[in-house]
């Protein structure tokens, strides 16, 4: 297949090189512009790019101690640049962070999410509702990441409630495996792992 254009004819072949070039060169601008910002964190801020470019509005959240706050800041500007709408529902994923820091830093990267989330976003986090065994805890310690806070599902709730998301849905690992293995699962040593998901309910900023 091929397509006419002002130079003659270009194959389809070309055309998706050259848009895939393209695309590379703008990944690599937006990944050099937050860089400037975060340093030392190529990889979370390449992981976290990844997220924004396979769903256009979802974004994933980085570890205990790659400058997350300040991560959203940086990545609050390289969306703009790159078109998200803000005024648009967006759908966060927020996977394995929220347990691994303070309470304080959770709530000021939570308020991050929400001024950039329109009425209908969808924020996906999963937390911790309890502590790891001591081995475990152990393990994650020594690896760097020491599990720093856990909330019941009304803590959550109130949480998510106070950046103006409402709780759709609040599910764990007793839930998960009714719904998916039929209860046949042994999930009691992950008892504590939950997932809740709130929906926007803010005006369009």
């Amino acid at each position: 297949m091929a397509l006419a254009g002002a130079d003659g004819v270009e194959k389809l072949e070309d055309m998706i090189v050259r848009s895939a070039e393209t695309t590379a060169t703008h990944i690599a601008a937006a990944k050099a512009a937050v860089g400037n910002v975060i340093f030392g964190q190529e990889h979370v801020v390449e992981r976290t790019l990844i997220t924004v470019l396979c769903g256009g509005h979802g974004m994933l959240v980085g570890v205990p101690g790659l400058a997350k706050t300040k991560l959203v800041e940086a990545l609050g500007t390289v969306l703009d640049r790159a078109g998200h709408d803000p005024s648009s529902p967006t759908c966060w994923i927020w996977e394995g962070v929220v347990m691994y820091l303070t309470r304080e830093a959770m709530h000021s990267t939570l308020a991050s999410v929400a001024d950039r989330s329109a009425r209908g976003s969808t924020l996906i986090v999963s937390y911790h509702s309890g502590r790891r065994g001591f081995f475990a805890r152990l393990v994650y310690r020594l690896i760097g990441e020491p599990q720093i806070s856990a909330w019941t599902r009304e803590e959550m709730a109130a949480d998510l409630e106070s950046a103006g998301f409402v709780v759709r849905e609040d599910s764990g690992m007793a839930d998960w495996n009714r719904r998916f293995a039929l209860g046949e699962a042994k999930v009691e040593r992950a008892s504590y792992m939950r997932i809740a998901i709130g929906v926007s309910r803010a005006l369009t900023p």
